[in-house]
């Protein structure tokens, strides 16, 4: 029932680490950032720190840098944005960008404290 929720993110959480199935499950929680704003796990962060990985596995760079920066906009409240200073994040951040240039892409674009 895509009304619920609960129920996508159940979905979404099983085809991520159960099922290693990471393109269904960055389609349920795409869903639930798009439809679900007041979701507790699309208030806090979590959802979007979820797709971001699962961005970075897939090597959709862009969008996994991209999400990763409205991650320390948006979230500061996230572990993965507090946890040692961002040391987590920003370690993402590099990793993203280091994949984009070997990839081919020039303009990475500059998030804020990006360094």
């Amino acid at each position: 029932d895509p009304d619920d929720a609960q129920i996508v993110w159940d979905l979404a959480s099983t085809c991520e680490r159960e099922l290693d199935d990471f393109g269904q499950a960055r389609g349920y929680y795409r869903f639930l950032l798009e439809n679900r704003p007041d979701f507790e796990f699309v208030k806090n962060g979590e959802c979007l720190f979820r797709l971001a990985e699962i961005y970075l596995r897939l090597r959709e760079v862009m969008e996994s840098l991209e999400l990763y920066r409205r991650m320390r906009r948006d979230h500061s409240e996230h572990w993965v944005v507090k946890a040692e200073d961002g040391k987590h994040l920003k370690w993402r951040i590099e990793k993203c960008k280091h994949l984009a240039l070997g990839m081919g892409y020039q303009d990475l674009g500059r998030g804020p404290k990006d360094k």
